[in-house]
């Protein structure tokens, strides 16, 4: 008795709330699996949640890939910068991707987007979670469309030639998502880099 305790919780919420305000409660429980209550639910106070705005048709696309990354999504496609003209060394590049969510996850994963250049190797990247950092795919519902842009900016010493993009998910802790293949990454492109 006269003992305090403070803990830490993290609350992830459901990835299909509503927007609106809700009451946040304190539940004491006993250890019994249906959590039978001991005492009445204390209340702690509202929060206002905005549900973000769904996608649930692709857009027109440069680029269709189609293959799905792990169990979580598909990538689509993406819309990248004009294809009709190579893009010049030092400019940026906007590449907008198309994801299909598949299934309710509770690992927040991370987009990667690769430029390799003619010999393979990385010229720039963007890592990050995706539509930078605003919608976890711990927020994507079955079905929904979540665009995602990437700035890459292309070095002014980059060589002339054919480039390509690489795409995938990861987390610190587990590595990349692998596609139905086996496959890493998914590879987009040529580019032309001038």
């Amino acid at each position: 008795p006269g003992d305090l305790w403070r803990g830490q919780h993290v609350i992830r919420l459901p990835a299909g709330l509503e927007s609106g305000e809700h009451l946040w409660e304190l539940s004491i429980c006993s250890g019994s699996p249906d959590c039978q209550r001991l005492g009445d639910a204390i209340p702690l106070g509202h929060l206002q949640v905005n549900a973000p705005q769904r996608i649930w048709q692709p857009p027109s696309m440069d680029i269709e890939t189609n293959v799905q990354v792990g169990d979580i999504a598909t990538l689509l496609g993406s819309v990248l910068p004009s294809p009709s003209h190579a893009l010049e060394a030092g400019s940026t590049c906007t590449v907008t991707l198309v994801w299909r969510a598949e299934t309710v996850t509770d690992v927040s994963y991370r987009v990667f987007v690769h430029l390799l250049g003619p010999d393979g190797a990385v010229v720039v990247q963007s890592d990050g979670e995706p539509r930078s950092w605003s919608r976890p795919t711990t927020g994507w519902l079955p079905g929904e469309i979540v665009l995602d842009s990437h700035s890459l900016t292309i070095p002014s010493s980059a060589v002339s030639g054919s480039y390509s993009i690489q795409v995938g998910m990861y987390t610190i802790e587990q590595g990349r998502l692998t596609t139905s293949d086996g496959a890493d990454s998914v590879t987009i492109g040529p580019i032309e880099v001038r």
